[in-house]
C-alpha cells in the first residue's frame, strides 16, 4: 500500500463547476469537499491521507481540462515535501520545500559553482538553480479575478 501524506489542492473557484466537481470528490471525498475553504477567489481542498501525498487522478485531469492550481504536499522519510505550479501554457513545475513550505536550492549544487571558470558563469548558474528553485509563477487569486473565457 502507497504511503500517505497530508495534501492540498487551490484552485480559482471559478473553474469549479459541477464536472471539476465530480472529481474532486472522486478523489478526495465528499467530506474533504464540503470542508473546503475559500479565499480571494481561490477554493482551497485539502486531505490528511492523500495517497503519496499527491492527487494523481485529479491532478491529470485539471491539466488535461487546463485548469491551473497549486498542490502542496507533506513528506516524511525518504518522501520530501513538494510544491506543484500548474498554470496552462506557462509553467507546470514540482519543486521541493522545507517543512514549511520554502524552497530551497541543496549545498551540493551550490558547491559546483566553486569549479566554473568566471564569476559571469557562477552568476549565471546561480540564477538557473534560484529560478528553478522558486519559479515564477502567477499567483492563483491573480488567476481568479480574471473573467471566464
Amino acid at each position: 500500500m502507497s504511503p500517505s501524506h497530508y495534501a492540498s489542492i487551490s484552485i480559482p473557484t471559478r473553474f469549479i463547476n459541477d464536472v471539476v466537481k465530480g472529481w474532486i470528490v472522486e478523489e478526495i471525498n465528499i467530506w474533504n469537499f464540503d470542508k473546503a475553504t475559500e479565499e480571494d477567489g481561490v477554493t482551497f481542498f485539502e486531505d490528511e491521507y492523500a495517497c503519496q501525498g499527491y492527487f494523481q487522478t485529479l491532478e491529470e485531469k485539471l491539466v488535461e481540462a487546463q485548469i491551473p492550481f497549486d498542490r502542496s504536499s507533506s513528506g516524511s522519510g525518504e518522501t520530501k515535501p513538494e510544491i506543484r505550479y500548474y498554470r496552462p501554457g506557462s509553467i507546470d513545475k514540482t519543486i521541493m520545500v522545507t517543512n514549511d513550505g520554502d524552497s530551497y536550492i541543496e549545498t551540493y549544487e551550490l558547491k559546483k559553482l566553486l569549479n566554473l571558470p568566471t564569476p559571469t558563469d557562477v552568476l549565471l548558474k546561480l540564477i538557473e538553480l534560484l529560478n528553478e528553485a522558486d519559479p515564477a509563477v502567477v499567483p492563483l487569486e491573480n488567476l481568479a479575478l480574471e473573467e471566464a473565457v
